[in-house]
């Protein structure tokens, strides 16, 4: 198969510019939470929601069936954050391929990809899309 992908550094967000903001979480926290909220699911492709209080990561999901989950991760030093869309199943593969005891998530607004690393170790990057939030 003959294929041309974009050079991969293109495409990548520029965490490090000041648009951009960052947390730092448990990775186990947040796999845990993420498969408390994800209970509630049904089928279908749900949406997390993401949001933050500044002193606690906040995660929502709303089934079709008109149940809902929600969870919260202590996490002291998570700047603010608007609420963003996505796959809990995205978020959970870029957790777990991680690899480390800690995961950063780095965002600059609701339309802008989400940035997922390990802050240990920058040999993995993972980026999740925002899904638009009705």
């Amino acid at each position: 198969m003959d294929a041309t992908f974009p050079d991969y550094t293109k495409v990548m967000p520029d965490t490090t510019s000041a648009d951009y903001s960052s947390g730092t979480v448990s990775a186990d926290a947040l796999l845990v939470a993420l498969r408390m909220v994800s209970a509630v699911q049904g089928k279908g492709d749900p949406i997390l929601k993401l949001s933050s209080t500044g002193s606690a990561l906040m995660l929502d999901i709303d089934s079709p069936y008109g149940d809902s989950g929600h969870a919260e991760i202590e996490a002291d030093d998570w700047p603010l954050m608007p609420l963003f869309g996505v796959s809990p199943r995205y978020l959970a593969e870029a957790i777990r391929a991680a690899g480390g005891e800690q995961v950063r998530i780095h965002w600059r607004d609701q339309l802008s990809p989400l940035v997922v690393d390990d802050p240990a170790n920058g040999a993995f990057v993972a980026v999740l899309m925002p899904m638009r939030i009705n």
